[in-house]
């Protein structure tokens, strides 16, 4: 079973964590890291463990704590080719990139995070549909 947990949602900031028995992920990181893991704390869950982030495109409020995360988790970040060129400059290095196409499919432990794409005022932006294999 999937757990999704919205830790923020709007021009300030998005971010989702989604959770199985044995793998978390984020998708898009606006929010600073102790802003992630205070929001995190306050739904039961908690960041340690976090596998992978899934960004849905390169407007600030999906990105602006992508730097921050990952230079201190080390964690690959999934983007498509057009959102990594977009990222804005105040982003910071984002040093583990894995880029893929629109329609691809990432699996990452127990989960598999397939994109498609959406139509949005971004360089290509895409939407997750993420599945669990043990469930």
């Amino acid at each position: 079973m999937l757990r999704f947990c919205l830790l923020s949602s709007g021009s300030a900031g998005n971010a989702l964590l989604v959770a199985s028995a044995t793998t978390k992920i984020l998708i898009d990181v606006g929010l600073s890291f102790r802003q992630l893991h205070c929001r995190a704390e306050a739904v039961g869950e908690s960041l340690d463990g976090l596998r992978a982030v899934f960004i849905t495109h390169e407007h600030n409020d999906h990105v602006s704590g992508a730097g921050v995360l990952a230079r201190r988790t080390g964690i690959p970040f999934h983007m498509t080719p057009g959102t990594a060129a977009g990222l804005p400059s105040g982003t910071g290095a984002v040093s583990r990139v894995a880029l893929f196409e629109a329609g691809d499919a990432v699996s990452v432990d127990d989960m598999i995070v397939t994109s498609f794409p959406v139509s949005h005022d971004a360089a290509d932006p895409v939407g997750y549909v993420v599945e669990s294999g043990g469930a």
